[in-house]
C-alpha cells in the first residue's frame, strides 16, 4: 500500500481499545437445548459492543458462534448431547478482535444435572 495507508494501519493498530468478554454460567440436562450467553464490552467505560462475533467452545471443541446485539450480548442455542457426561463442563467464549478492539476471551461453567 501507499506509505500513508501503512501509517494509518499502524495508528489503528496502536489505538485499539481493550475489550472485556464475560461468559454466563449455565445449567442443563442431557438432550435439552440451552442458551449460552456472553457479553462483550469496551474498556475502560464498559460500553456495549454490538455486531461482534463470539466463538463458543465446550471443553475446547468448537460448538458455534453468535453475533452480539446492540446490548453487547451474544446468544447461542446449544443442544446438549444425550451422551454428555453429568459433570461440569467448560464453556469457552472468544472475540478475535478487529480493527478497533483487542481480542478477549472468557470461560464459564455448564453444570449438568440429571
Amino acid at each position: 500500500g501507499t506509505p500513508q495507508a501503512i501509517v494509518d494501519k499502524m495508528i489503528a493498530e496502536v489505538q485499539k481499545a481493550p475489550s472485556y468478554l464475560y461468559a454466563y454460567p449455565r445449567t442443563g440436562s442431557q438432550g435439552v437445548t440451552v442458551t449460552l450467553m456472553s457479553y462483550l464490552r469496551r474498556l475502560p467505560d464498559y460500553a456495549k459492543l454490538g455486531g461482534k462475533t463470539i466463538d463458543y467452545t465446550l471443553d475446547g471443541s468448537a460448538i458455534g458462534s453468535a453475533v452480539t446485539g446492540a446490548d453487547g450480548i451474544a446468544n447461542l442455542s446449544y443442544a446438549i448431547p444425550a451422551a454428555l457426561p453429568i459433570v461440569n463442563h467448560t464453556i469457552g467464549t472468544a472475540f478475535a478482535g478487529d480493527i478497533s478492539y483487542d481480542a478477549s476471551s472468557a470461560t464459564g461453567i455448564l453444570k449438568m444435572i440429571p
